[in-house]
């Protein structure tokens, strides 16, 4: 199902029966093909490294950073996501799927290799660009997913991995630089193993999602049956649908949300709640197991509530989880509302994703969710370090009113989203 296009035109959405009928299945037509588990295999355990890529920095004391010093981390991967998103839709036309997916490691390879030498801190910056370029498998992953009948269970499955990865980092990386009395750039060692097994497990499991293979899985019989030039979708042509814009709006949100939650939770319980560093840690990993607990069990509650209801009501319960944080005078009890939240927020990003998979046109897809998803990296670099600023200036207490503010914002983007089916 396709979105109402901004330019002029009429959807197909009259044509494909009501609301009801989309809520109940998992695509629009179900797709009676065994499901490939050698790539949905290895796509999980891609995003899995992802997430130790992205929760183990550890450098503030190495490098003697300041608050505003760490804000300006956040900025660099949502470089190479936005240039990801900008080159996927022609990568794929030329290349195909599989090169997407095996550029995305090479990169993050690239990445690990330079923190494990522990560069001035300009070129660190420089290789977290890099880190961006996995956008061009996160966003081709989830188009291909979107295709599946249980696209919702594989969706959370996969950004699932995401999050065991980014609960698990901090504390493998503790654990193995504490036990070895290591500095934290040794660990980039163990992630550069990581990542090199990653490499030959996606270009094995996707060798034959090739460039021919793309063109009919997009409705070309070959590379040779061109369009007529004025007909061939451009990497811009995805914006001409309402559910990109809204669609990147909501994603943007939420990632401001997540990323802020975890580059600020350390710091709220030692300053506020005068935790240490493994209750703090211990705060935003609990976190990240409650958002990998929403997110695998999306396809299981989907089937009893309604998608709308779901994330709606989910998202109130953040806002009271959110009080409750704020009044809670016990440790015990702020780390277990922060995984409450985390399980509340599990269900938004997965639930989003599936949304463009229906409103999109196949032939946009991939270009339109790599741009969504690069607007949620600039939203998880952008929020973060605007909180940053105002953590300067009237302290690290305003972090629960901030997240509340966002979760507020989410709702009516939710429910513009939802409006388009």
């Amino acid at each position: 199902m396709e979105s109402e296009p901004l330019i002029a035109g009429r959807g197909r959405d009259e044509h494909l029966g009501t609301e009801e009928a989309l809520l109940s299945s998992e695509i629009l037509e179900p797709n009676k093909e065994a499901l490939p588990l050698a790539e949905i295999a290895s796509g999980v355990y891609a995003l899995f490294v992802a997430g130790l890529v992205a929760s183990t920095l550890g450098l503030e004391e190495y490098y003697q950073l300041s608050d505003k010093a760490i804000s300006i981390i956040f900025l660099c991967p949502p470089v190479g996501f936005f240039l990801a998103a900008y080159f996927s839709r022609s990568l794929h036309l030329k290349c195909g799927r599989r090169v997407a997916v095996i550029i995305a490691p090479v990169c993050q390879l690239t990445y690990a290799l330079t923190a494990s030498q522990a560069p001035p801190f300009p070129v660190l910056l420089a290789s977290l660009v890099a880190v961006g370029f996995f956008g061009l498998m996160d966003g081709s992953l989830y188009a291909w997913v979107g295709g599946m009948k249980p696209a919702k269970t594989v969706i959370g499955l996969l950004h699932g991995a995401f999050s065991i990865g980014a609960a698990s980092g901090p504390f493998l990386a503790n654990a193995i630089t504490s036990a070895a009395h290591k500095p934290w750039y040794n660990w980039y060692y163990v992630l550069t193993a990581f990542v090199f097994l990653e490499l030959p497990c996606l270009a094995y499991s996707f060798w034959q999602h090739d460039v021919e293979s793309f063109h009919v899985e997009n409705g070309r019989k070959n590379i040779r049956d061109e369009a007529e030039p004025d007909e061939e979708p451009s990497p811009q042509s995805s914006f001409s649908y309402t559910a990109t814009w809204i669609g990147s709006a909501y994603v943007f949100a939420f990632m401001g949300v997540e990323f802020t939650v975890t580059g600020w939770g350390i710091a709220y319980m030692n300053r506020v709640n005068e935790g240490s560093n493994l209750l703090g840690g211990a705060c935003v990993s609990l976190f990240h197991l409650g958002l990998a607990a929403g997110k695998l069990s999306l396809g299981v509650m989907t089937r009893y509530v309604p998608v709308q209801l779901l994330v709606t009501s989910f998202l109130c319960l953040a806002l009271l989880s959110q009080v409750a944080f704020a009044i809670s005078t016990i440790p015990a009890v702020s780390v277990a509302l922060m995984a409450l939240l985390g399980f509340l927020l599990g269900p938004l990003y997965p639930s989003g994703i599936i949304m463009m998979t229906q409103l999109l046109p196949r032939e946009v897809q991939v270009a339109g969710i790599s741009f969504v998803n690069s607007m949620g990296q600039i939203g998880a670099a952008f929020m973060p370090f605007v909180f940053g600023l105002i953590s300067n200036r009237f302290g690290i207490e305003m972090l629960v009113y901030y997240v509340c503010l966002q979760l507020a914002l989410i709702i009516p983007l939710w429910l513009w989203f939802f409006r388009l089916h």
